[in-house]
């Protein structure tokens, strides 16, 4: 009980130092003074409130658009919370009911500094410091007042974890310091004590029609989360969501989890639905990633921590984290990904998952494309999938595929910022040796060094039809066709005829020239038609090499 009698006292202070009066000490004022001097007092203490809560509440009300957000602000705070081996992998449950949620999970449990911090604006538990990287310190958030956002969909929240319990009050019309204002209330023991609960009591003010409206808003979000949300997780590796019908009958179950392993990662979203008979049904849905990180060094700080926290920030490092989606063979699935801000921000037409620190707009829809800090963010991208090709060099699959994943500027409207990505890209892919050769001895080779091989280059088993010369250019006979075909816009050229000619040219000064010893009729067919569609191109040099071969 000494451990209860600690918490109540820390939370009590809490409320005091933001203004808040028990009722029943309102009444002991309002009987020892004149009516008159009294209400001076209590608009006075109000009017300064109201002053006091005025950025609290615009901050809060601003910075997301939609009432369902808190989401995803509050699985950021799960994911910053501590967790201990012993209480299991860690996790949280969302339990939605008609007129309120409850979220627990099994975290460590709250602290002195935990109550504070949740009480404050634009503060965190945790601080970044000079050297540690944004994807290493867990998803505190870079407004700060995260945790703020479940206002805009309760009007109650009551917080019990270890010895504490306690809530905040915020009515439509209120003051914002109600989201602020700690206020000791008594343990719910029917709660599980092993596990820390949030229990939002849905607002049920204005027009029955704005409730009804709100629900659905709010089961819209949980039912759209995204399945790569734990991707970005630093800690969580399950979320389950439980809904339920006006009689509390549970009617569906989504549950998310995570595989991390070291050269893969695999997420799955399996939804059990429950009909009227109480039978069950369930369908999975699996996917899996190689995960791509890269710090990039010298950023400028976050202009958004540094406005809201009131001092500057340091950080000059960051980290970017790309997934790569895979299929059962290995090989790339091509769809338009998210980019994650280590929330979902939306979905951009890159085929790769993106994420990073960036700065992002209030309400969290796009980045801020202005933010010089976005920027650096944003050659690191270019610079992660350069990484990225590296370590494909020597996967199974993607070491013949990996353009697959490459942004075409034709693919999707990419304003300037996004533009700029690619031609970092572009450029970077331009000075590193990225294709395999024919040989497969030799040394990797530039795009630029390279040719593509036209299909009527090729004999009907789909190698050169006549042998490579110095500087080779021949690449690899694994990549696909119309996987070379996606370099074009990274400057992979396609052999032309003059240099086709010229290599035929060499083969005939050699003594096993295959174009002497040959007998394979298509072959000698192909070679016949190309030869003559370059009359016109290369006339001269073209009738040579045809009265050499008699044709």
């Amino acid at each position: 009980m000494s451990g209860r009698a600690d918490a109540k006292k820390v939370v009590e202070k809490i409320g005091e130092e933001h203004g808040y009066i028990a009722d029943y000490l309102l009444s002991e004022m309002k009987n020892l003074l004149p009516r008159e001097s009294f209400d001076k007092i209590l608009t006075a203490m109000q009017s300064l409130k109201h002053q006091a809560a005025a950025s609290v509440k615009t901050l809060a009300q601003n910075l997301y658009s939609s009432s369902a957000k808190f989401v995803f602000e509050l699985l950021q705070n799960y994911d910053d919370n501590h967790y201990d081996a012993a209480r299991g992998p860690p996790s949280v449950t969302f339990h939605i009911y008609s007129d309120r949620i409850v979220a627990s999970c099994n975290e460590q449990g709250f602290t002195a500094e935990n109550v504070k911090a949740i009480c404050s604006v634009g503060q965190s538990s945790k601080k970044q410091t000079q050297g540690q990287l944004a994807g290493d310190m867990g998803y505190t958030g870079e407004k700060g007042i995260g945790f703020k956002s479940v206002f805009m969909a309760a009007e109650k929240v009551h917080i019990q974890s270890g010895d504490y319990s306690f809530r905040f009050e915020y009515a439509k019309g209120d003051s914002g310091l109600g989201m602020t204002t700690p206020i000791w209330t008594d343990h719910d023991e029917a709660l599980d004590a092993r596990l820390s609960h949030i229990t939002l009591r849905l607002r049920s003010d204005g027009h029955p029609g704005d409730a009804a409206r709100r629900q659905e808003i709010i089961l819209e979000q949980f039912h759209n989360i995204h399945d790569s949300i734990l991707l970005f997780m630093k800690k969580l590796q399950q979320i389950q969501v439980f809904f339920y019908d006006s009689a509390d009958c549970l009617t569906s179950l989504t549950t998310f989890s995570i595989d991390r392993q070291p050269h893969q990662t695999t997420v799955k979203k399996s939804v059990a639905t429950f009909d009227d008979d109480g039978e069950e049904h369930v369908t999975e849905v699996v996917k899996s990633y190689i995960i791509i990180k890269h710090i990039v060094t010298d950023l400028a700080p976050s202009e958004n921590r540094r406005d809201l926290d009131g001092e500057s920030q340091t950080l000059t490092n960051g980290m970017v984290v790309l997934g790569f989606p895979i299929d059962t063979n290995s090989e790339p699935v091509l769809q338009n990904e998210h980019l994650y801000a280590f929330l979902p921000v939306r979905k951009m037409g890159f085929k790769f998952l993106i994420h990073a620190d960036f700065v992002t707009q209030a309400n969290r829809e796009d980045i801020v494309t202005t933010s010089d800090r976005n920027r650096g963010l944003a050659y690191g991208v270019a610079e992660a999938f350069l990484k990225a090709v590296g370590q494909f060099l020597s996967h199974r699959t993607l070491q013949y595929q990996w353009m697959r994943y490459l942004p075409h500027e034709r693919d999707y409207p990419w304003d300037r910022f996004w533009k700029g990505v690619i031609q970092n890209l572009r450029n970077l892919l331009a000075q590193t040796r990225v294709l395999k050769p024919a040989i497969a001895s030799s040394p990797l080779k530039l795009i630029s060094e390279s040719r593509r091989l036209l299909p009527s280059m090729l004999d009907r088993q789909g190698s050169p039809l006549v042998p490579d010369i110095a500087p080779n250019r021949y690449l690899s006979p694994r990549y696909a066709n119309k996987d070379l075909l996606l370099l074009e816009d990274y400057g992979l050229a396609e052999m032309h005829i003059s240099e086709w000619i010229e290599r035929v040219g060499r083969d005939l000064a050699t003594s096993s020239s295959v174009m002497k010893l040959s007998v394979d009729q298509d072959w000698h067919s192909r070679v016949a038609d190309l030869l003559y569609l370059s009359l016109n191109s290369s006339s001269g040099r073209t009738q040579s090499l045809v009265t050499q071969l008699e044709l």
